[in-house]
């Protein structure tokens, strides 16, 4: 009798074992179909979505609004341009890799302001400053990579305090009232949440794989955010734009596969020695910048330097903010730095590092052209 009463719980377990196996194999499979299957409906209006798809060349988009000439004191000249943001009420700042690297604050026309911050590892100073933030306080945030902190000023560039978080930061964005931060591949988690008085809220996206296409890392660090629901985050060793939404759950990677980045990358090596490697390299930098408009546009930018020796090309992918394609290839000598308040991209022409001495370097206001300006405020007809 005791036999049987086993048995029979025996059967039993191993029954609800086979049972809920197969719910979960059915899950697993329905969940894998859905994700297969699954559209992103597109927020932006019918007309607007339509006439970015049907453009070919950046100037379709984008038109010149304004010019700024960026007016240098004396010994405050930029040599490597590194970073770049703009204010809510207009102050540029411009974060300089070159002289061991500072932080320079312009007004709205470009007039000098100040130096924010020197080169060294003293409170304030900054080395190697590779991603500018505002926040909604205009509080100016620093990604001081070589000394792995950040280092926050206010909105005058008066040093507050540095976040220390031991790892080289490469880029930055706030988002809801925190910080977003990219770290040099290798080292971890590649983004890190902290609040705004700087504690460690956690990390998302995943640990880079062994980069498959080119057999060395290469850094992204670009990270962008639109309104108070999705971030974007170019993944430094697999090329995709990771989105995320606001509770730090990736919503969708959108892969290269079908915009220009993957077609350069097919010209490129598979294999090889790390010197062929290099000598491709010279010719594309496979990442360079992801940024969001108000507009709820995208736009990933690579440079293509295969035109000539001394001119190098941007390559810009549009797509709207759940990850659509709109339009890909759209070439440019404009090169998008960062965007201001009212989704309008700030533009270098021509590397700072390339101009004379007595030469001023000029930032370029580009807005959406009036027809799509107008396009893009009628009513989403999805």
């Amino acid at each position: 009798m005791l036999y049987q009463s086993a048995s029979r719980a025996a059967c039993t377990t191993s029954t609800s074992f086979v049972i809920v196996a197969f719910v979960l194999a059915s899950l697993i499979l329905l969940s894998s179909c859905g994700q297969a299957d699954r559209t992103y409906p597109s927020p932006l209006p019918a007309e607007f979505r339509q006439k970015l798809q049907s453009a070919t060349a950046f100037s379709d988009v984008f038109q010149l609004v304004d010019s700024i000439n960026l007016q240098f004191a004396k010994n405050s000249i930029i040599t490597y341009f590194g970073s770049a943001a703009v204010s809510n009420d207009g102050k540029i700042a411009i974060g300089d890799l070159g002289n061991g690297g500072q932080v320079l604050l312009f007004d709205k026309r470009g007039k000098f302001i100040r130096i924010v911050s020197s080169s060294g590892q003293g409170p304030g100073q900054v080395e190697s400053p590779r991603g500018l933030a505002f926040n909604e306080g205009d509080s100016l945030i620093v990604a001081d990579s070589r000394n792995e902190r950040l280092a926050i000023y206010d909105s005058v560039g008066n040093f507050l305090r540095d976040i220390r978080i031991y790892v080289q930061p490469i880029g930055l964005t706030t988002f809801r009232n925190s910080i977003y931060v990219v770290t040099a591949p290798l080292q971890g988690s590649p983004l890190l949440h902290f609040s705004a008085a700087g504690s460690l809220i956690g990390w998302l996206g995943r640990v880079p794989d062994a980069p498959r296409k080119l057999g060395m890392p290469i850094s992204g660090g670009s990270i962008s955010s639109y309104d108070d629901k999705y971030i974007y985050y170019v993944h430094p060793a697999e090329y995709d734009v990771q989105i995320f939404s606001s509770n730090d759950r990736l919503f969708r990677e959108v892969s290269p596969s079908s915009g220009s980045l993957h077609r350069n990358l097919e010209k490129g090596p598979k294999s090889g020695s790390a010197e062929a490697i290099r000598e491709w390299l010279k010719t594309w930098d496979p990442v360079n910048t992801v940024m969001a408009t108000t507009k709820g546009v995208v736009l990933v930018v690579y440079q293509d330097k295969t035109v000539s020796e001394d001119k190098i090309e941007n390559v810009v992918d549009l797509y709207d903010v759940v990850g659509n394609e709109l339009a890909s290839g759209l070439h440019t000598t404009y090169l998008p730095v960062c965007t201001d308040s009212e989704g309008r991209l700030y533009c270098f022409q021509k590397a700072v590092e390339q101009l004379s001495e007595d030469q001023n370097p000029m930032l370029y206001v580009l807005a959406f052209r009036s027809s799509l300006h107008a396009a893009a405020t009628q009513t989403s007809s999805e």
